[in-house]
């Protein structure tokens, strides 16, 4: 391995990154907000992308490399991308920090370039979790454990009309994150139907999740009593305690991505109570604690419903070879041909859902639950 290259590849990278993270410092200087957390990172990752560029190296350079520099690059940018939020002191941990970062890679983001090379190369691709249609659209080898995000806007929609009739409804959501965007527009489009009162929608993106004061308050003035929030529980998590602050107390709406924020460290609790959520795993219900319970001894932290999605996807997988009869000597192709018409006809009950089916598209059907946050625990709404 030429590592040496390997390094100075990763130092070119970095200093581009360090480029890069110059537009939102200089966005940040334009709306008089602290440019501070930019600028530091900008010099810790110019400084050592520059370090690294110095190497001198062979100019030989093979797949082997190729593959591993990629790899060590996504990993790289991401640990080094998360320092603005943790400058900032917005986030409990670098952790969640580090989460917010590459939520996009690991959800959406990198998945939908990863299900074209799975089509391509006729390798079967189940995800616990990119939710957007676009990673299984056009490839009939990519399923779903997790909801669509079309799916999850109506779904809100739907409870929303029955449960909070008469509500008036803002909606906060992020536009640059497929996710959140694409759970807001069928969202929309359901309320429409079902005659919802939406008076506010307010937008941010990953470089300004820190600061919701204009969003809540443009909320709170149009008399929104009711906040949909399709994001994650990062964000969240900042805007319930910018709404406190602010004396603002409407009811919370999330969805899946909201689950996971009372585990959060450092995160006051007290905050969600009251969060309404959709999601299709709770683990306080008798029916998870076996899972919960091994969960929780083996790595010290209580599962979320992305643990659920993924721990329901390998035994998925297993039902679907099963099924299928697949044996060791099969050929990729085969295999995959074999798991494509397997799932498409199999029902499957795990933590996430009982008989969950796939349709041709990739996409699961099962019922979310929807559940109140009270003294800190979920209990079912």
């Amino acid at each position: 391995m030429n590592y040496k290259l390997m390094l100075r590849t990763l130092g070119r990278t970095l200093q581009l990154e360090a480029l890069c993270l110059l537009l939102p410092m200089t966005v940040s200087l334009i709306y008089r907000e602290d440019p501070r957390p930019f600028f530091f990172t900008i010099l810790i990752v110019g400084v050592l992308g520059t370090l690294l560029v110095r190497l001198r190296a062979r100019p030989d350079f093979y797949s082997r490399e190729g593959f591993a520099v990629v790899g060590l690059i996504w990993l790289v940018l991401s640990l080094f991308g998360a320092l603005p939020f943790w400058f900032s002191g917005e986030f409990a941990s670098y952790i969640d920090c580090f989460f917010e970062i590459v939520s996009g890679f690991t959800t959406t983001g990198a998945s939908i370039a990863v299900a074209d090379v799975c089509y391509n190369d006729r390798t079967f691709m189940l995800t616990p979790s990119a939710s957007s249609t676009d990673v299984t659209a056009g490839k009939d080898n990519v399923f779903q454990v997790c909801f669509t995000d079309p799916n999850q806007g109506v779904g809100a929609a739907d409870y929303m009309a029955e449960n909070f009739a008469g509500a008036k409804v803002a909606i906060i959501y992020r536009n640059d994150d497929a996710y959140s965007q694409g759970i807001r527009d069928a969202f929309v489009k359901e309320a429409g139907d079902k005659g919802l009162s939406i008076v506010y929608q307010g937008t941010f993106t990953l470089d300004t999740s820190s600061d919701f004061s204009v969003q809540l308050a443009a909320a709170q003035t149009a008399g929104a009593d009711l906040v949909f929030l399709p994001i994650y529980y990062q964000p969240a998590s900042v805007i319930f305690a910018q709404a406190k602050a602010m004396g603002y107390a409407p009811t919370f709406f999330g969805v899946d991505g909201m689950d996971g924020i009372l585990d959060m460290p450092g995160f006051d609790t007290t905050l969600a109570e009251g969060l309404v959520l959709m999601t299709p795993f709770c683990a306080t219900v008798e029916s998870s604690k076996s899972f919960v319970d091994a969960y929780v001894a083996a790595y010290g932290t209580t599962p979320n419903q992305f643990a659920a999605d993924a721990y329901d996807g390998v035994y998925i997988v297993k039902a679907a070879l099963e099924q299928a009869g697949c044996t060791a000597d099969m050929s990729n192709e085969e295999i995959c041909d074999a798991l494509v018409s397997a799932i498409t006809s199999l029902k499957f009950t795990g933590l996430t859902g009982t008989d969950m089916s796939w349709n041709a598209e990739g996409q699961v059907s099962k019922a979310p639950t929807a559940y109140v946050v009270k003294d800190g625990q979920y209990v079912e709404g």
